[in-house]
């Protein structure tokens, strides 16, 4: 039965993750495909910048929602937390809902970055580790790029994926508080931290060009405004 209710999880995930709410906002508005606009990423950060912060909002608890609901349905069922085969298991489920975002079938295999939906996923596992993890790296963030917008998000997204499960060992290591059911800070098992460990690696690896690719971007569009000042005057 684990294998039947896994393979059907990860069926549902990725189909959910394949819902790309930029590309159906976008759509609905009437305005152009998100894809074609900005960086053609149909992603938060692209929509926030040319629908307005409102919208990038929905889309970013929308991308969060639909990789945290197939997790929370297949935990409630069956892949209940407190063993190896269920960390196991809710892992590769997170992974197949972000592959959908990111090779969303409705949409040509052509979706996002993934970032939201990793961020959904982390906070599936632990949302005060999360929460954690965020802080530093929009601290650390904002200390390392407060001169270079064109990185910041993109970077602090980067650093939230590294810094979330360094924050699940070192709590666990430390201290274990209860907070509500199965909602704890700390103390959690070691299969758990290595799903976590892991899927922040499979994060890592979908987004570190994107990453790249980014910065250039935006060090060619310093550039370019450089060379429109200096012919200006």
């Amino acid at each position: 039965m684990y294998w039947v209710f896994l393979m059907s999880s990860l069926v549902v995930a990725y189909l959910a993750g394949s819902v790309n709410f930029a590309i159906i906002i976008s759509a609905l508005l009437g305005k152009a495909d998100i894809r074609t606009m900005g960086n053609r990423n149909p992603g938060t950060a692209n929509i926030g910048r040319n629908f307005g912060r409102g919208w990038g909002a929905v889309v970013f608890l929308g991308d969060i929602a639909k990789v945290v609901v197939p997790l929370v349905i297949a935990e409630r069922i069956y892949f209940h937390f407190g063993t190896y085969e269920s960390s196991a298991g809710l892992m590769l489920i997170a992974m197949s809902g972000i592959l959908g975002h990111r090779k969303p079938v409705f949409f040509g295999f052509a979706g996002g970055g993934g970032l939201a939906t990793t961020i959904g996923a982390f906070g599936f596992f632990g949302p005060i580790e999360l929460v954690i993890a965020m802080l530093i790296g929009a601290g650390a963030g904002g200390f390392l790029f407060k001169n270079r917008e064109f990185a910041f998000g993109r970077w602090v997204a980067m650093l939230i994926i590294l810094l979330t499960p360094v924050a699940h060992l070192v709590s666990s290591l430390v201290l274990m508080v209860p907070v509500a059911g199965v909602l704890r800070f700390g103390g959690h098992p070691w299969h758990e931290i290595v799903a976590v460990a892991l899927l922040a690696f499979y994060a890592f690896l979908s987004n570190i060009r994107t990453a790249l690719e980014t910065i250039r971007s935006g060090q060619k569009n310093v550039k370019d405004s450089q060379v429109d000042d200096s012919q200006d005057t």
